[in-house]
C-alpha cells in the first residue's frame, strides 16, 4: 500500500480532515527520520511522534528494534511493528485487518487487549481475524460465511 503525500496534498481541508482521522502508513522510520513535522497532520510536533513512536514499540515489546533493518526482523515483529506504525498518530478510526496472524498467543493477547483500550478512549475500531479469543475484547461480532454476514 502506498500512500502519496505531496507539498500541496494537506493544504486541501477535505484531504487533511480525512488523513488526521485515518493513518496508514509502512515506513515510520522514514516518516520519523526524513520529514518535517509540518507535513504530519494535524499539526503533530516530530517531538510528540517520536514519543508515541517509543510509547508504541514499548508496548509492543519492539522498542530494543527501532533501528532494526525489516529482514532482520521476525514475522512476529514484523507484525507488530506495523501496527505500531498504523497507530502512531493516534487515528480516530482504526481498521485492523487480520492484526494478529503472525503473533505468538502472547502478543496476540497484547494486541487485542491494546485495540480495546483504544475502543474504551473513544476511538472507532473494527477488527477482522479468524482468532477466536477476539470475540471476548470486542462490542460486536459479527460472523461471515462464504463471504456473507450471518
Amino acid at each position: 500500500m502506498k500512500i502519496l503525500l505531496t507539498s500541496t496534498g494537506f493544504t486541501n481541508p477535505n484531504i487533511k480532515n480525512k488523513t488526521e482521522h485515518i493513518m496508514i502508513t509502512w515506513d515510520i522510520f522514514f516518516i520519523i527520520q526524513m520529514l518535517p513535522a509540518s507535513l504530519f497532520p494535524g499539526g503533530h510536533s516530530q517531538e510528540c511522534i517520536k514519543k508515541r513512536a517509543d510509547m508504541l514499540m514499548e508496548r509492543f515489546g519492539i522498542s530494543s528494534l527501532k533501528n532494526a533493518l525489516p529482514n532482520k526482523l521476525s514475522g512476529g515483529e514484523l507484525r507488530r511493528m506495523a501496527i505500531a506504525r498504523a497507530l502512531i498518530l493516534d487515528p480516530a478510526v482504526v481498521f485492523a485487518d487480520e492484526p494478529t496472524g503472525d503473533l505468538d498467543d502472547e502478543n496476540t493477547t497484547y494486541v487485542f487487549e491494546f485495540l480495546r483500550e483504544l475502543a474504551d478512549t473513544g476511538h472507532t475500531v473494527l477488527v477482522v481475524t479468524h482468532e477466536a479469543q477476539g470475540r471476548r475484547f470486542a462490542d460486536t461480532v459479527l460472523r461471515m460465511d462464504a463471504g456473507a454476514i450471518v
